[in-house]
């Protein structure tokens, strides 16, 4: 059961993470800088705690990942990472940003969820 908590501790850090990442990248829309290369963003938004919260929090998720890799098998682990952070990310982003789920969004959840079920309950 632990190493399940601890997955699932690194799915939020992870889609923690993403939020975080697209505030960094909204916040370089509203203030007018381009998106043209690394190096033209970076040193100017050096200061945006946005960017620090979305590295360290995709750290911590991988970071929980690698542990849960050496107790839940990989065919396991990886889906279910994977699918729950794409959930997580999906309502987060309806919820945050104001962007809108359509029904095949919603359709694609369904069947994500009942995929996770499957997994997590496959002997």
């Amino acid at each position: 059961m632990f190493p399940y908590l601890i997955l699932a501790l690194g799915m939020v850090c992870n889609a923690t993470g993403i939020i975080f990442a697209k505030r960094f990248v909204n916040s370089l829309a509203e203030s007018g800088i381009k998106w043209t290369s690394l190096g033209s963003v970076i040193p100017t938004r050096l200061s945006n705690i946005n960017l620090y919260m979305s590295v360290v929090l995709f750290g911590c998720g991988f970071a929980a990942y690698l542990f849960t890799l050496s107790r839940i098998n990989l065919h396991i682990a990886y889906p279910l990472f994977v699918s729950v952070v794409m959930v997580l990310v999906t309502i987060a982003s309806a919820v945050l940003f104001g962007e809108t789920i359509h029904l095949k969004n919603i359709i694609g959840i369904a069947i994500i969820i009942i995929g996770i079920f499957v997994l997590a309950t496959a002997k």
